[in-house]
């Protein structure tokens, strides 16, 4: 790339994660291209952490997912935030890679699609998401496509993408853990209002109402397949977890169908289905 290409890798921490959390760093500080700082959003009450590259600038926000990354991007100094989990270790060509469809307008934001968080339906998963409306597999239309929200304020899934190539996945909503975005545009969407959602212990609600705010604004969101990312937290597939995280969801489930999907539709039709689909 013959452009100048800078960003804020804008880490969300407790500054627990310990060696997961050194892995991340070293996975930033061997990229080729570079973060013009990086900026660590640590929970009040938390202690630095002792792992550090020795550039990192610290900021303290309230603990809680949308008060850290709203204040991450507030506070980044840079053109492009790279919004993190502190749990995540990848190749070191990444952020190049995200930044190419960016660059060439194919996308206004990227994120690398995670093997292990794609949804993989059993009958057990699939009753779990059923029963409290949140997410279904994509059957029709698939290609090309990663997730869509629905008209049940849920959202469908593509389980099918190949990463042994390397491929674009248009998406309307996405997990968290790794996403690059002009710095305007995360400031834009104004993620603070949605301060109500820390109630919730789990990020789902959080991370479909953030892209979706991206989505409804016109910003085209692609993910990215055959990216090498790891994400460290070994609890974060298992059945219990995923359970605990569903429910989570359907908690804050009718203020988000009603707010992002009922209400801004005027078609009246539509508004029926929905209110049927729910």
């Amino acid at each position: 790339m013959n452009r100048k290409l800078e960003y804020s890798a804008v880490i969300r921490t407790l500054g627990l994660a310990g060696d997961k959390y050194m892995r991340l760093l070293k996975s930033l500080d061997n990229q080729t291209i570079k973060p013009k700082e990086i900026l660590v959003v640590l929970a009040e009450g938390y202690d630095l952490p002792p792992e550090r590259l020795g550039y990192e600038r610290y900021v303290f926000s309230k603990k809680g997912i949308v008060s850290q990354r709203s204040l991450g991007a507030i506070e980044a100094t840079s053109e492009y935030c790279l919004f993190l989990d502190d749990d995540l270790e990848f190749e070191d060509t990444m952020v190049e890679r995200m930044f190419e469809p960016i660059i060439a307008k194919k996308a206004d934001i990227t994120f690398p699609i995670i093997p292990e968080m794609v949804p993989r339906t059993s009958a057990k998963t699939f009753c779990l998401y059923a029963m409290t409306a949140t997410a279904v597999p994509m059957l029709f239309n698939k290609e090309g496509h990663y997730t869509r929200i629905t008209s049940s304020g849920g959202w469908s899934y593509n389980e099918n993408i190949d990463f042994s190539k390397d491929a674009l996945y248009e998406a309307q909503t996405a997990p968290g853990a790794c996403y690059l975005v002009k710095t305007e545009y995360a400031r834009k969407i104004r993620f603070e209002e949605e301060c109500w959602l820390e109630l919730a212990s789990f990020s789902l609600p959080d991370d479909q109402i953030n892209f979706y705010k991206y989505y409804k604004l016109g910003y085209k969101i692609m993910g990215l397949s055959n990216i090498h990312i790891l994400h460290l937290d070994g609890g974060g597939t298992n059945y219990v977890r995923k359970q605990k995280a569903a429910y989570a969801l359907a908690k804050h489930h009718v203020i988000f169908w009603h707010r992002f999907v009922f209400k801004p539709s005027h078609n009246v039709l539509y508004k029926l289905i929905s209110a049927l689909a729910l």
